[in-house]
């Protein structure tokens, strides 16, 4: 048994014996966002705990990041800076459109923006997008929501 199906299974004994609100708790305990992403798929593989999904889909929207998409799918994060008059900065990510099997999902990440424009991009592995993505939302930033 692999290590990811190891915590899939010690968070399926967690969603069967607790209560929702026990869940909720302990969620708001966890630091390791394999142990989160492990949750999450369970909860939504049992489509039960709806509030716990919403909490967990709030704080990490990019688990709901589809792998492979015929539609180009963008995110956008912001904070307020105040080296531009306390406007926002933005950061776009970006997944482009994705056709047929064997094809690496990527996302491009622009930079840092003092406007909702494009700005020099990046490309990176969904893996290390979804780990920048965390790391920004621990610093303050928020996701747009449009």
């Amino acid at each position: 048994m692999s290590v990811e199906d190891r915590c899939k299974a010690h968070e399926q004994d967690r969603v069967n014996t607790m209560t929702e609100r026990q869940l909720i708790t302990r969620y708001g305990k966890m630091t390791d966002l394999k142990k989160i992403k492990a949750l999450f798929e369970v909860l939504r593989t049992r489509n039960n705990h709806d509030r716990l999904q919403r909490l967990i889909e709030q704080d990490h929207p990019e688990f709901t990041i589809v792998p492979f998409t015929t539609v180009a799918t963008e995110w956008v994060v912001f904070r307020e800076n105040e080296n531009h008059g306390f406007n926002h900065e933005y950061i776009t990510f970006t997944q482009p459109a994705c056709f047929g099997a064997g094809v690496t999902p990527y996302l491009l990440v622009s930079k840092a923006s003092p406007m909702r424009v494009h700005n020099e991009t990046v490309q990176h592995s969904t893996q290390s997008a979804r780990q920048l993505w965390a790391h920004l939302m621990k610093e303050g930033w928020r996701q747009e929501v449009l």
